[in-house]
């Protein structure tokens, strides 16, 4: 068993990093190639001029590596470092043709030299960073790869590669470690997770849980992008189980024979809510106002209803295992008395909702704060938890105060 793990294991690591081999080839060369036109000038000129041509046989040699005509290349790299060993554009070039020719170490030894002298020459950090990879010092690899970060270089390509790389266990806990260091770039890979490929969704989810527990956690503003883009393709299943895994105390995830909290919002969370989130309802004759002095969970929900008020107020997403589902309020002795004016019902999402039959949580008693039902084995992976004015309308308008919703679940009995 252990063998068939780890060669599971080996396998894995093996596809992961022949495809990030293949990604950074196609990265060096698009960075080799942006430099050469950011630099392009009249470099042919500049050797005419004692005081610049050193320079611009550097420059020089750096296009014409970027153009694949390496003979060319390595002669101007020679006649830059003749002039100085500093051209950092020149040692490069020398080191990667030196390299590609067959002398590795004496290449490589260049290149990471350039590497030394300027972590701002983007086409160094880029080869610096493959070949670090390709070597399996992942760690080095990650230093590269922040500094092209930090220049803003290539970022979408590199957070891919982040992601594609923290599948791998090996992998993961490097690039998580660079996180943890809160860089400059950690607010833009968490803003643009809202474009991560589906194939690397467990990898972005392995770096954002990975942080859970360290001096610098994954915030609910920086998850959003990701929870956000899960909701619109589709994935909600995923999303509430990604959002319960980072924030525990928000989780919208009820556990068997365990329970959970679903606290009202406040602030703008009530206008521009979360997907785990309750969202009311907009109506002229329904009027919510959360408040509340403490965290979360000390919200409370004052609902003054309209008597032309009818159909739901508030809704919920919620992830439910089959067996007895209780829902209870925290209400006071005068609230319960009002509590007749509401119902609850779940709907599953897999089905539109004007065609999703209602399940309804049936009260124990007319004023009671605890509703109930069972719910069988069916492939649901989502509910919507509705909160309604009771069928029928109102017959007076009226204030109800109610404290946050808490879900309970009971296995069914043997």
């Amino acid at each position: 068993m252990t063998d068939a793990v780890s060669g599971t294991a080996g396998r894995l690591r093996f596809w992961v990093i022949l495809v990030l081999c293949l990604l950074l080839a196609a990265l060096v060369v698009a960075v080799q190639l942006g430099e050469a036109a950011a630099g392009n000038r009249q470099w042919q000129t500049g050797l005419l001029f004692p005081t610049s041509d050193g320079e611009a046989a550097a420059r020089l040699s750096s296009d014409l590596l970027a153009a694949d005509e390496k003979q060319s290349a390595g002669a101007f790299a020679m006649d830059a470092l003749d002039d100085s060993l500093t051209h950092v554009e020149a040692l490069r070039t020398l080191g990667i043709t030196r390299f590609d020719e067959g002398e590795e170490d004496k290449g490589k030894k260049l290149v990471e030299l350039a590497g030394q002298l300027s972590w701002r020459d983007s086409a160094t950090q880029a080869w610096l960073f493959e070949q670090s990879l390709r070597d399996g010092d992942y760690a080095r690899s990650i230093q590269h790869a922040d500094a092209l970060l930090r220049r803003r270089r290539v970022q979408s390509e590199i957070f891919s590669i982040f992601t594609l790389a923290a599948l791998d266990p090996e992998l993961s806990g490097t690039v998580r470690q660079q996180f943890i260091a809160n860089p400059p770039w950690r607010a833009n890979f968490f803003a643009d997770a809202d474009d991560t490929d589906p194939s690397q969704y467990r990898g972005f989810e392995n770096i954002a849980i990975g942080l859970k527990n360290t001096e610098s956690p994954v915030t609910p503003r920086e998850a959003l992008p990701f929870i956000n883009m899960l909701v619109q393709k589709g994935e909600t299943g995923r999303a509430l189980q990604t959002w319960a895994n980072l924030f525990p105390s928000q989780s919208a995830v009820l556990p068997a024979n365990g329970s959970i909290t679903l606290a009202w919002p406040r602030g703008e969370r009530m206008n521009l809510p979360y997907p785990t989130d309750w969202r009311f309802r907009s109506s002229r004759s329904i009027l919510p106002l959360v408040r509340g002095a403490g965290d979360d969970s000390d919200t409370r929900l004052d609902l003054e209803l309209d008597r032309r008020a009818l159909g739901p107020i508030a809704e919920h997403l919620v992830m439910l295992p089959p067996g007895e589902i209780t829902l209870q309020l925290d209400t006071d002795a005068l609230a319960r008395r009002d509590l007749g004016k509401l119902r609850w019902y779940l709907q599953c999402t897999d089905t539109p909702r004007n065609r999703a039959p209602e399940i309804a949580l049936v009260p124990e008693r007319l004023d009671t704060p605890r509703w109930q039902t069972v719910l069988g084995e069916q492939d649901c992976p989502v509910y919507r938890l509705v909160m309604a004015v009771r069928l029928g309308g109102l017959s007076a308008a009226g204030d109800i105060s109610l404290g946050a919703v808490r879900l309970s679940h009971k296995r069914p009995e043997a």
